[in-house]
């Protein structure tokens, strides 16, 4: 079908590098060159910024009106983001629409506790009811959404990815010590922020249970249970087979170290390092959440029950001696649905079915 060239300015809460402004790059490079203009607009500085394929990068102030009737299509993401297309919608001609990155409450609750997390998401659903389009991850975020946002709105998108560039390895000891192990070990890896809803404990309990000495876990990421958990390495014994490396601008060089992938999350909406794993051919073993029951068959990948070390152990095991098959069955799932360009052209349909949309009202 032929399409008009849109015009689309996207919103975001901050242009740095976390999993919501990823996913918006990549939609950006992937219609790049169906788009007569794109426009990324920002609210809050990041330290990193990442790079888009816009026209222009431009941070905005919330309370202050900015000309956007220039625009076919207006696509939010983050709730600062949000709360400003809703704080701004009587001025934006152009239709809205949101991704919505997890399921609010469940998500924040962990973080924050459970009152923070009920208040946040009827405050933030407020918000994206005045919006066009409600885009989900997933059809099991849709379901989690219908009873809060009209069910006309909302529809599912699976993130897509590019495959992460090769880099030349870094030059840091602790990397070329992994290097030398893994000749003879297995490397079972992860890359996360280190909170408590990653579940990085369960792997570390999953280790010091496993009857193979020669697995040993790699760590990407920083946060504030970092120290926790390197003191829970040293408690069971297992410190000198855990390396935690912090948080890596560039994590190719690690990952092609890793045998197996785990997904150990107690909640996950998607889970792009999971894509990045799968893209690269890494094996993975992953937590039996909604989200991956509906994105893997079983052949896919290995599952475990969800915040019980004792599975994520057995899966580790049972995942090692076909892990080639899984490579090849991981991949092959890579390639036939989570490619940028297919959630590209996903997000072009709806940007294109939007205009011929009648615009949603703007009173409450």
């Amino acid at each position: 079908m032929e399409y008009k060239k849109l015009r689309i300015a996207y919103i975001l809460s901050s242009p740095g590098n976390f999993g919501p402004f990823i996913v918006a790059k990549d939609i950006i490079s992937g219609i790049r060159s169906s788009a007569d203009v794109i426009d990324v607009l920002y609210l809050k500085e990041s330290e990193e910024k990442l790079s888009f394929e816009a026209d222009h990068l431009l941070k905005i102030d919330f309370f202050k009106s900015i000309d956007l009737s220039g625009y076919d299509v207006i696509h939010s993401h983050g709730f600062l983001a949000d709360a400003y297309v809703y704080y701004h919608r009587r001025k934006m001609p152009g239709k809205t629409l949101t991704t919505m990155h997890q399921n609010i409450k469940p998500d924040y609750s962990m973080a924050y506790g459970g009152l923070i997390g009920n208040v946040l998401e009827k405050i933030w659903c407020h918000f994206i009811n005045r919006t066009d389009k409600v885009v989900c991850l997933s059809k099991d975020m849709v379901g989690y959404y219908k009873n809060k946002v009209k069910p006309v709105k909302l529809i599912a998108v699976h993130n897509g990815i590019n495959p992460l560039v090769e880099l030349t390895p870094p030059s840091s000891e602790q990397y070329f010590d992994i290097l030398k192990l893994k000749d003879n070990n297995i490397v079972i890896g992860v890359s996360a922020r280190l909170i408590y809803r990653k579940g990085i404990d369960l792997i570390i309990e999953a280790l010091a249970k496993s009857k193979n000495q020669n697995v040993m876990l790699l760590v990407i990421g920083d946060g504030e249970k970092k120290e926790e958990l390197e003191m829970l390495a040293k408690n069971l014994n297992i410190s000198e087979r855990c390396f935690f490396v912090g948080y890596q601008k560039h994590v190719y060089p690690y990952f092609k170290l890793m045998d197996l992938y785990i997904m150990s999350s107690r909640s996950e909406a998607f889970g792009l390092c999971l894509l990045e794993a799968a893209s690269l051919k890494i094996p993975i073993v992953c937590a039996d959440l909604p989200i991956y029951r509906e994105l893997f068959q079983e052949n896919d990948v290995i599952r475990f029950i969800p915040e019980d070390s004792s599975s994520l152990s057995l899966a580790i095991e049972k995942a090692i001696p076909i892990k080639e098959q899984l490579s090849n069955n991981i991949y092959t799932k890579y390639l036939e649905e989570f490619t940028v360009d297919i959630m590209a052209q996903k997000y072009l349909t709806i940007y294109n079915g939007l205009i011929n949309l009648p615009k949603t009202s703007n009173d409450d």
